[in-house]
């Protein structure tokens, strides 16, 4: 690794470190961080099977601020760590981007669609799991990649034979048109690599230290998301182009590496029988996922959604022709056709482009592992919930490369630029926008701002019904002494059909003897397409779809429009005597 390279990675990290602290929200965390906040400040180290180390990881970082003086809320301190592994995958996917061999302006414009992307932002800036492995994941590769070659193999593992210092220059021997400039333009690729061949030397210690340093950080990346164990495979490979020693030397590390810690809290956590060790390392709420069945196309078109949530946030037009196929009345406008459309361009690049720059650096050891990786994460995918982008993120960085390589050729630089630098200002004004406030815009978000407006209506002790990410549920930063209540994540996700029903019902009816004010966000149809898709978090946890929930609480209560806390908000009042009905008929107004 040359000079050059390290210096552009430290600029890259710092980089994003700045833009992704100006970007986060510190005044409410929003998505899965309220989750993970509230497991990093609950009591015991709240191990899971499938993010084993995730929430311990989290309590340290929250355990590190406290003892630094620090007394606000436990999401900061998670979402900083996120923003520290953030800063550290934008450094590594600029020396990735050089290892497939783009010069540095296609480094400056690939690492800044991958910091501006979806996915990576999110992760970012809030209190979500997906961005703490990934400094693990791509330190391992890069170990793999910049560790010297085997002997006899003449630089067969993506490097030339001759020493750095003797390299031609980025841009020489390329293949492909002869326009490029070679400023952004890949290298040509190596010859294949190989194990080390009969008769040759056995690989000398440090790349079996490299295999080993590689496997520990692909098991630790594992043991904090469990989904990582299909890049295994690609770690494998990538131990094989050093030699036999390194592979069988990476083989028994990571299965060590994953075995012990997985075996001792299973052991302390008391799963201790096969069938309940399995539950509980395979246990997740996106499991449920799988039972919506479909077949093959349905788990295609999972996947292809997904791939589009990279680099753009999830279109409402996705759940529109959900709703539209189901025969749902759905509130849908021109601009969510257009974001869906946008979205499934953003998938047919991200699978058509990687493939063609796999085809031109083949035989590569950058292409080698790209082909394992992405593979083996994409089988995942289809049998997994492949719609939620976090399961490719570990792979985006390998699409984003390959799919560089295929278009460095194509046109003049001038154009390859102004092309990539109007993609980096679309990704920013379709991801940078937030729901709460940042210090790049203080007063930003629609849903902040509704939060603060039911604020100031609400009364104290009220119970607040929320799907999910609603607007409302920023109203447990606003208002302490309002009770909000996610009919996603509060209540515990083995609570299914008649069990979350009684669970839901009980704690209206507590509210509703101690005299508290008892409001629903979101319930009747027409709803818009990002209220439907909440409610679809909640039947795919809970099994009870709203329209079932909708009918246990219109037999017990009055729903009753509340407008001066909501458009879309019914209050929860006791049914009329002199009806004496179910309290089933249409909504009022208040």
């Amino acid at each position: 690794m040359s000079r050059r390279d390290r210096l552009g990675a430290v600029v890259a990290g710092c980089a994003a470190l700045a833009f992704y602290l100006l970007a986060a929200s510190y005044a409410a965390a929003y998505d899965d961080g309220l989750k993970e906040a509230g497991l990093a400040a609950g009591a015991g180290w709240g191990v899971r099977g499938y993010h084993l180390l995730q929430t311990p990881v989290y309590k340290l970082a929250v355990g590190l601020f406290r003892g630094l003086g620090y007394g606000g809320p436990p999401f900061v301190p998670i979402q900083t760590l996120n923003t520290l592994c953030g800063a550290v995958a934008a450094a590594q996917v600029w020396l990735l981007l050089g290892r497939v061999g783009l010069g540095p302006g296609g480094r400056v414009i690939g690492t800044a669609v991958w910091v501006c992307s979806a996915t990576p932002l999110l992760h970012s800036r809030t209190g979500d799991t997906a961005m703490a492995p990934m400094p693990l994941v791509l330190g391992a590769w890069l170990a793999v990649l910049t560790s010297p070659p085997p002997p006899c193999q003449g630089g067969g593992r993506g490097r030339s034979s001759l020493p750095e210092e003797e390299l031609p220059a980025d841009g020489e021997n390329l293949p492909g048109p002869p326009s490029g400039s070679a400023d952004d333009l890949p290298t040509g690729p190596p010859p294949a690599p190989s194990l080390a061949r009969r008769g040759c030397p056995e690989p000398r210690g440090e790349r079996v230290g490299t295999a080993l340093l590689a496997a520990l950080l692909t098991a630790a990346a594992v043991l904090l998301s469990l989904n990582l164990v299909v890049l295994i495979p690609a770690l494998l490979a990538g131990a094989a182009l050093l030699g036999r020693r390194p592979l069988r030397a990476a083989a028994a590390t990571v299965v060590l590496g994953l075995c012990l810690p997985y075996l001792l809290a299973a052991a302390l956590t008391g799963h201790t029988s096969p069938a309940d060790l399995l539950h509980w390392l395979t246990w997740h709420e996106d499991a449920k996922g799988l039972r919506a069945g479909g077949g093959l196309l349905t788990s295609a078109l999972r996947a292809v959604i997904g791939l589009g949530r990279l680099p753009f946030p999830s279109s409402p037009g996705e759940t529109a022709v959900k709703a539209v196929l189901r025969g749902q009345a759905v509130l849908v406008t021109g601009w969510d056709w257009l974001g869906l459309a946008r979205n499934l361009a953003a998938a047919g690049a991200l699978m058509l482009l990687p493939v063609v720059g796999w085809l031109r650096r083949r035989g590569s050891a950058e292409a080698r592992l790209a082909g394992w990786a992405v593979s083996f994460t994409a089988l995942f995918n289809l049998v997994w919930l492949g719609s939620d982008p976090q399961y490719w993120l570990a792979v985006y960085p390998w699409l984003l490369a390959l799919g560089a390589v295929a278009v460095s050729g194509w046109g003049s630089r001038a154009v390859r630029r102004v092309a990539g630098g109007a993609l980096v200002i679309g990704l920013l004004a379709s991801n940078l926008p937030s729901p709460t406030p940042t210090p790049l815009q203080p007063a930003w978000g629609p849903a902040w701002q509704e939060a603060r407006r039911a604020a100031a209506v609400l009364p104290a002790r009220s119970l607040v019904l929320v799907p999910g990410n609603s607007p409302l549920r920023l109203l447990s930063e606003l208002r302490p002494d309002v009770e909000v209540l996610d009919l996603t994540y509060t209540a515990t996700e083995t609570l299914e059909g008649e069990a979350y029903l009684g669970w839901l019902t009980g704690r209206i009816d507590a509210a509703a003897a101690r005299g508290a004010p008892v409001v629903i966000e979101g319930l009747t149809a027409p709803l818009p397409p990002d209220t439907l898709g909440r409610w679809e978090m909640v039947a795919g946890t809970h099994g009870v779809p709203r329209e079932v929930l909708e009918a246990r609480l219109r037999s017990r209560w009055r729903l009753v429009l509340w407008p001066s806390v909501g458009s879309d908000v019914l209050r929860l009042l006791p049914p009329l005597r002199s009806g004496g009905g179910s309290g089933g008929g249409p909504v009022g107004a208040t």
